[in-house]
């Protein structure tokens, strides 16, 4: 629900966010993660909070040269830590201890894009680079996994347990097939006349 403040000239609108099914972000889908946030956050109209660090002052001069308080600190303040606290649990549990210190959504989101970022584009390019090496060799049974792969970007892992998944079925399927052998005895000539 919106709530709409009015304050002297300042006509805003706190966005609450609610939770969306969006990925728990962990060490391999930053790039995932970042994408579905980035929609949402626009969605609402405050994808400024997490890109600009820009702060708000506290306190204003007003015509008669008095010092008062800034209304709109207060709603960008507020905004501000909601967006916090709505991106904080679309982080995975054991990477939540690098953002105990984040106090704001600019510092949640640029400590987990420090932490991320670089390591994820280098990751992807290598990742991405094996997994089409795996798949150039791959014969002709696995040829569903390809596309799948291909169509999909998988990670490494992901392709690995595919593979060993495939290939588990092919064993069952082997092993569930009766085997029969038909055995031929071939008389000598003698015998036959």
């Amino acid at each position: 629900m919106d709530e709409e403040i009015t304050t002297n000239r300042v006509v805003r609108k706190i966005q609450q966010l609610p939770q969306h099914n969006t990925i728990k972000l962990n060490e391999t889908i930053y790039l995932l993660w970042k994408q579905r946030v980035m929609l949402i956050l626009e969605g609402y109209g405050v994808q400024e909070y997490i890109q600009d660090s820009a702060t708000i002052s506290q306190f204003i001069v007003n015509e008669e040269s008095q010092l008062i308080e800034n209304p709109e600190f207060f709603l960008h303040n507020q905004q501000d830590k909601l967006l916090a606290s709505w991106l904080l649990p679309t982080v995975s549990d054991d990477l939540l201890v690098y953002l105990t210190i984040a106090s704001t959504s600019f510092k949640v989101w640029s400590t987990i894009e420090k932490r991320y970022s670089t390591r994820s584009k280098g990751s992807l390019v290598i990742d991405q680079e094996q997994v089409s090496i795996i798949l150039a060799g791959l014969p002709i049974e696995y040829k569903s996994i390809e596309a799948v792969a291909l169509a999909a970007l998988v990670s490494l892992e992901l392709l690995a347990e595919l593979l060993t998944n495939c290939e588990t079925r092919q064993l069952h399927f082997i092993a569930s097939i009766p085997l029969q052998v038909n055995m031929v005895q071939k008389k000598s000539g003698l015998e036959n006349q």
